[in-house]
C-alpha cells in the first residue's frame, strides 16, 4: 500500500505535469480538468492511508471522506467534500464528454477553460483543507486560464511567459 508521502510525492508530480501541459497542450481542457482530478485523489489518498485505508474504486474514496456517513473516521469537512465530488464529476466530463448533471442530452457535453476554472478552484479547496490538515507544502503551480481571478487561489499562480 502506497503510504502518505508516496502520495503526496505523486500529487506534486501531477501539479507539476499540470505546470507543463499549459505550455505543451494549449486549450486541451479535458486533460487539465483531468489533471486536477487525479492530483486531487493522490492528496485525498495521503489522507486516508493515514487511516489505513486504500481504495481501487473512486466510490470508495468518496465514502471514505463523506462528512455525512455515520463512521466518519475519515471524514473531510463539507466544503472539501464537495469541491472533490466537482472535480471528480469534472473529470468524467472530460474523459466521457457527458455531463453528469445532464446525462440525458443526446450532445456530447465538452470540456473548456471554464470547466477547468472550475477545477482549479475545486483542487486548491481540496489542497487548503489538507494544507491545514497536515501541515503540507505545496509549491505555487503556474496555470493559465481566462476565466479565474488568480487573488482567490491559495496554490495557484498566473503563468506567464
Amino acid at each position: 500500500m502506497a503510504t502518505f508521502n508516496d502520495h503526496i510525492q505523486q500529487a506534486n508530480s501531477n501539479l507539476k505535469f499540470l505546470e507543463n501541459a499549459n505550455l505543451k497542450i494549449g486549450d486541451n481542457f479535458d486533460w487539465k480538468v483531468t489533471i486536477c482530478f487525479y492530483s486531487a485523489l493522490h492528496i485525498i489518498n495521503a489522507h486516508l492511508s493515514k487511516f489505513g485505508l486504500s481504495y481501487l474504486k473512486h466510490t470508495g474514496v468518496k465514502d471514505a471522506i463523506n462528512p455525512y456517513n455515520s463512521v466518519p473516521i475519515s471524514a473531510v469537512s463539507e466544503d472539501c467534500y464537495v469541491a472533490y465530488v466537482s472535480l471528480q464529476n469534472l473529470s468524467r466530463r472530460s474523459r466521457y464528454l457527458i455531463d453528469v448533471s445532464n446525462q440525458s442530452s443526446p450532445k456530447p457535453s465538452f470540456t473548456y477553460d471554464r470547466h477547468y476554472s472550475k477545477a482549479l478552484r475545486n483542487l486548491d479547496k481540496v489542497m487548503c483543507f489538507f494544507k491545514e490538515k497536515y501541515g503540507i507544502e505545496f509549491e505555487k503551480t503556474k496555470v493559465m486560464s481566462i476565466e479565474i481571478q488568480f487573488n482567490e487561489l491559495k496554490n495557484f499562480e498566473k503563468f506567464t511567459s
